[in-house]
């Protein structure tokens, strides 16, 4: 994170806008956005030219250092939009929790400084938050990190998977939402 955040400053001092990554289950989160974006920061009166990718984080750390509880990161991802819209960011919300998505836009954030993204192949990002987000007039993306080619994504699923075995759940229930979603979509084809 020291690295990220180091040359994310030393480029926007020197004029180009990279966007950063920031975790909700890291411990340093909250002071590493005041430090950013804060009123007496370096970076205040050009922080409406910058972005943050708010996401929970996948890797599992040390107690020390992150949470342990999903529900308080996903707290925490509600509140840090909060924070960085207060101080104008830009912000880029990853997550696949529909309450997340929802206490999002109860907020009525400006859509042209919020985003939504979502992790390519998960059923519910396509079929029920990416059109929930885009009716409210959000930008929706699908995201596939290192993707070049579509069996890519096996490789990125299945090192997420190993990192972290509590993610093998939301897994699986996306891939029975997968299964409802396309019974579903056999039953309108159906009946026109």
């Amino acid at each position: 994170t020291d690295l990220n955040i180091d040359t994310a400053k030393t480029l926007w001092g020197a004029n180009k806008r990279p966007g950063i990554v920031l975790q909700t289950r890291l411990h340093r989160t909250m002071q590493d956005i005041v430090t950013l974006f804060g009123n007496e920061s370096d970076f205040a009166d050009i922080r409406e030219e910058l972005s943050v990718r708010l996401c929970i984080g996948v890797y599992n750390e040390p107690r020390k250092i992150a949470l342990k509880s999903r529900k308080m990161m996903k707290q925490r991802l509600v509140d840090y939009v909060a924070l960085l819209q207060d101080y104008g960011v830009y912000t880029k919300v990853a997550t696949q929790d529909i309450n997340v998505v929802k206490h999002v836009l109860e907020k009525k954030y400006d859509p042209q400084r919020v985003e939504f993204q979502f992790l390519n192949g998960v059923p519910i990002a396509e079929h029920v938050l990416a059109p929930m987000v885009t009716g409210a007039g959000y930008t929706a993306r699908f995201y596939m990190p290192g993707k070049v080619r579509v069996e890519d994504g096996d490789v990125y699923t299945k090192r997420r998977l190993m990192e972290n075995p509590r993610m093998r759940l939301p897994f699986l229930e996306g891939m029975f939402v997968k299964k409802h979603v396309r019974e579903y979509q056999r039953t309108l084809h159906q009946t026109k």
